[in-house]
């Protein structure tokens, strides 16, 4: 079983459902559609609390994606070898429990650095997720 981890701020739209995919850095060991996930988040400070499981979901679609540019307005993001249009874009973020492209753009050049190569997993949540 795989385990992701989740920062505060997306615990709500995890449990919730509204967000039901995760952008990722490419891990040593890939997960693949139909692995299982334990969805979690820290209770306290990381590596010095318990983790929490939020549910159990298992994976439905892994793609590839690359997000780069010099500021948001002039940014590209390729899924699958797909450029992305502005429309697509922003359903990406929104997907992924942001606002909106330019806020998704930030919060990985401040995480991450640009460009970011990384995946896309998405799944579909048993037990606490279906709230």
């Amino acid at each position: 079983m795989a385990v992701l981890m989740f920062k505060p701020r997306f615990v709500r739209l995890v449990r919730s459902g509204v967000k039901q995919q995760t952008i990722r850095p490419v891990r040593k060991r890939p997960i693949e559609a139909g692995d299982a996930l334990a969805l979690r988040y820290w209770s306290g400070l990381p590596y010095r609390s318990p983790q929490v499981t939020i549910c159990y979901a298992t994976c439905t679609a892994v793609w590839d994606i690359e997000i780069r540019g010099v500021d948001a307005g002039l940014s590209t993001c390729i899924v699958n070898g797909d450029e992305l249009t502005p429309f697509q874009r922003s359903t990406l973020a929104r997907d992924d429990g942001f606002d909106d492209w330019a806020g998704m753009w930030d919060w990985f050049k401040a995480n991450h650095g640009l460009p970011f190569k990384g995946v896309v997993i998405s799944w579909k949540g048993t037990g606490p997720c279906q709230n």
